[in-house]
């Protein structure tokens, strides 16, 4: 009797944990993953119709992450490969996806975005940047209720800037300022100071990252995110500016009070604080330890990784160390296709 009783729970068991995995999921930044059928999407919100308790709306600033029922294995592998800038790998696996055997739109979508997403990341550090921007300009055509597109806006608009089309950039940047999230309206504003760094504007620029730095502060990891970025910015120019003692106060500020683990914000705060360094004639030393510091701990940030790999290369050569110059030179051409130039 008590064996039948195991038995009849066991299988039990099985169905439900079955049944539990063969449902949608959104994960949230601000709660606990909301189950059951994704019934509706829009660029700013996820409807899930769940088991029990009806539907419930998740928006995409809340968002972490969505996955299918049913979705190929390799998609999600491309998605955990994507979000730990494992972007080789990721589309790797994508290329693995039988794609007519995808019925399903919204995972045919899913496919598109983040195999464009990891073009997009890969020329940034210097890639095909006409290539990835046909490819996430493709996305965005497409899928205007997809919940993935004000980020897809944001990646045209870095490729844009990237190009030297800041009036186009700063179109695209527009989404997300028009979107109804205070975090979006921030990443809008730090990509838009941003662009005006490239454009060599520093005045402008810092103007631009002190706005967002002036907004009512957000809740959350995304809005600290912003913040610390638009903190960098402000460092960046105030060095650019003839003040690198400031912008190296502020950089310092961001490293102590950061999560270690946030590979993305240390990175480019390494970054910063390098370059900020430059700005001091007497401080090689100083900005070579800290492209070092991207190199050694932050290699999966591509971008930032290669900015560090170009600054080290020429670094070294200043140093009298021509073979360690060589070998980062080596290293930038092996992992990023044109990132040498």
């Amino acid at each position: 009797m008590r064996l039948r009783v195991a038995l009849i729970a066991g299988a039990s068991l099985l169905l439900t944990v079955a049944y539990a995995q063969a449902l949608d999921a959104v994960r949230r930044l601000s709660g606990p993953t909301v189950s059951g059928t994704i019934t509706k999407m829009s660029a700013t919100e996820v409807t899930v119709e769940k088991k029990v308790g009806g539907a419930e709306n998740v928006p995409v600033a809340d968002i972490d992450e969505v996955s299918y029922d049913n979705e190929p294995t390799q998609l999600k592998s491309a998605r955990r490969d994507a979000e730990n800038g494992a972007y080789e790998n990721a589309l790797a696996a994508i290329e693995k996806i039988d794609g007519a055997a995808v019925a399903r739109a919204e995972i045919q979508a899913d496919i598109q975005f983040y195999k464009a997403m990891c073009q997009a990341k890969l020329a940034l550090a210097g890639g095909d940047i006409a290539a990835a921007g046909k490819s996430m300009v493709d996305f965005v055509t497409k899928h205007p209720s997809n919940y993935h597109w004000l980020e897809a806006n944001e990646l045209v608009g870095d490729l844009l800037v990237a190009s030297g089309k800041f009036d186009a950039a700063r179109q695209y940047y527009g989404q997300l300022e028009k979107s109804p999230f205070p975090d979006y309206k921030a990443k809008a504003g730090v990509a838009l100071g941003r662009s005006l760094m490239v454009e060599n504007k520093f005045p402008e620029a810092l103007k631009q990252f002190e706005a967002v730095l002036a907004l009512p502060p957000g809740k959350g990891a995304a809005a600290e995110a912003q913040r610390l970025a638009a903190t960098l910015g402000k460092a960046a120019c105030l060095a650019q500016s003839g003040k690198p003692d400031e912008g190296i106060k502020l950089v310092d500020e961001v490293i102590a009070g950061a999560d270690a683990e946030n590979a993305s914000i240390m990175a480019q705060a390494y970054v910063t604080l390098g370059n900020c360094y430059l700005k001091k004639p007497e401080a090689k030393k100083q900005a070579l330890l800290a492209f070092l510091h991207v190199d050694v701990l932050y290699p999966s940030q591509a971008q930032a990784h290669a900015e560090a790999l170009k600054q080290l290369a020429i670094l070294w050569n200043e140093m009298n160390k021509p073979e360690r110059a060589n070998e980062v030179m080596q290293t930038l051409k092996d992992r990023y296709a044109g990132g040498a130039k």
